[in-house]
């Protein structure tokens, strides 16, 4: 069983839920002042309303989004689209041969941008840095937890990365006074967050007969997620059945000092996701069920 592994605490390798609650308003924070990234599970999606304007589109990097490129070249060019493409957390051994072609086809094709999901995978990226044409950013699934770990993706040359989903606010808010603006001695990585989605909170290797995709699983505190099966990457996920979200504390997380605020709509039908979103940034919408890990340490 491949079980991806992260960068943080030890004994710790994914993130858990909180108990579920309301989420609070997110009140009258200027949404234009956040600079946000938004992921989409497909290009067929960009242009979906949001209210945001984000600053970059992460996609996936798979043979669904390859093919449509392929079909609109013109539309997703580098010029006029500023995506990212996104590895997934696990590769296996057959599969590198494709992903290495892809990346040299999207890099031919001007794209700069990708964003990986393990830290071995900067060895598809020979050419990254800050002076290279690649910038590479970290997903989540790194769980990055503290300094030491973004030194190690620094010195890897990734541009930035988001921070775990593990995180409590006092160790963020204890991490970012180290790496803080206006601080030269050193050279951090960017750091973002991912503050709304329902994002895988496991990942393996296929292959264990009792993890059947579509099948509802409940823990001991009541939550409730669904196991799903990549047949491409041939891995198992385990995602929540409601969304883990921080827009709640988007006034706390505006002002932390955080480069960039990340949303991820791919977990489920679009337009679904899309309302949720929508409730949950506007004040007076209907009440959403989210999750909010260990933000305020509640898993502890």
């Amino acid at each position: 069983r491949a079980v991806l592994t992260g960068l943080g605490r030890s004994g710790r390798e994914g993130a858990e839920t909180s108990r579920h609650r309301p989420s609070r308003s997110s009140g009258r924070v200027r949404l234009s002042g956040i600079r946000w990234w938004l992921r989409l599970d497909s290009l067929g999606a960009i242009g979906v309303k949001t209210g945001l304007r984000p600053a970059r589109i992460l996609v996936p990097l798979d043979r669904k989004n390859m093919e449509q490129y392929q079909r609109r070249a013109s539309r997703f060019h580098p010029d006029r689209q500023p995506l990212v493409w996104c590895l997934p957390p696990v590769i296996l051994q057959e599969r590198l041969d494709w992903f290495r072609d892809r990346i040299t086809r999207l890099v031919a094709a001007g794209f700069r941008d990708f964003q990986i999901g393990h830290l071995t995978q900067t060895g598809l990226f020979p050419d990254s840095g800050p002076h290279g044409p690649v910038r590479l950013w970290g997903d989540y699934t790194l769980n990055v937890l503290n300094s030491a770990a973004l030194r190690c993706c620094r010195d890897q040359g990734l541009a930035g990365v988001q921070f775990s989903l593990e995180t409590d606010r006092d160790n963020l808010a204890r991490v970012l006074a180290v790496t803080g603006h206006g601080k030269k001695q050193e050279v951090w990585p960017r750091i973002g967050l991912l503050v709304h989605g329902r994002p895988p909170l496991f990942t393996s290797r296929a292959g264990n007969d009792h993890l059947t995709g579509g099948r509802t699983v409940v823990s001991p505190r009541g939550e409730r997620f669904v196991i799903e099966r990549d047949q491409e990457e041939q891995t198992t996920r385990v995602r929540s059945r409601i969304p883990f979200s921080l827009l709640g504390f988007l006034g706390e997380l505006a002002g932390s000092g955080l480069d960039y605020l990340v949303v991820d709509l791919s977990g489920g039908p679009v337009r679904r996701e899309r309302e949720i979103l929508a409730a949950l940034l506007h004040p007076g919408g209907r009440r959403v069920e989210v999750m909010t890990g260990n933000w305020d340490r509640s898993l502890l």
